[in-house]
């Protein structure tokens, strides 16, 4: 790539003091390390050459990033970008796809809006070999087998974003958040000069 973007570090394999590697954190197998190897493989090049360069101000997440939280996002069930900010702090998996960065809701779906032409290619070309894979979101059972049910809803979650169900259905949550917390602020701002 030509471009001449900077962009936050993003390194998943960055060392800890304790645990060593935040990978450890998850067992083998987990549905993040395989969402992480899909966007590897994905050509986010239209995302990356979308940056320009010689911008001023903070520089973005990387979009390999912000990819793999949205679509794994979308495999969970977690389209919402206010949920999705939520669980960089909250879940392990998700702060080992975010290598423990925390972008902000605003971030996450100002992200969407942005490339959300770009993302819907690249869900189409991940969707049919991940819905024909046995993948679940759930926890196993004590035996270590994944629920069926957790496979279906992965699959389901997958084919709405193919077909943009969850992509439009969370850009328009996304608006409602904005326009809900904007009230928020309006009503404390009144309330302070009573």
């Amino acid at each position: 790539m030509n471009n001449k973007t900077r962009f936050r570090r993003y390194d998943p394999d960055q060392l800890f003091l304790l645990p060593p590697d935040m990978k450890e954190w998850l067992p083998e197998g987990d549905l993040a390390y395989f969402m992480m190897d899909v966007v590897r493989g994905l050509d986010l090049g239209a995302i990356y050459n979308d940056y320009n360069g010689t911008a001023g101000g903070q520089p973005p997440y990387d979009p390999e990033m912000m990819v793999s939280l949205l679509l794994y996002g979308y495999c969970v069930g977690i389209p919402s970008s206010r949920k999705l900010e939520r669980a960089t702090h909250d879940s392990v998996s998700f702060r080992v796809l975010s290598a423990n960065q925390h972008p902000d809701h605003d971030t996450i779906a100002s992200f969407r809006q942005r490339h959300l032409k770009a993302l819907s290619k690249l869900f189409v070309s991940v969707a049919d070999p991940v819905i024909d894979l046995d993948l679940s979101v759930a926890d196993p059972d004590p035996e270590g087998r994944w629920d069926p049910e957790g496979q279906e809803g992965a699959q389901r979650m997958l084919q709405a974003a193919i077909e943009g169900e969850v992509v439009g259905h969370a850009s328009n949550m996304g608006r409602r958040e904005d326009h809900r917390t904007a009230w928020y602020v309006r009503v404390d701002r009144d309330r302070r000069h009573v």
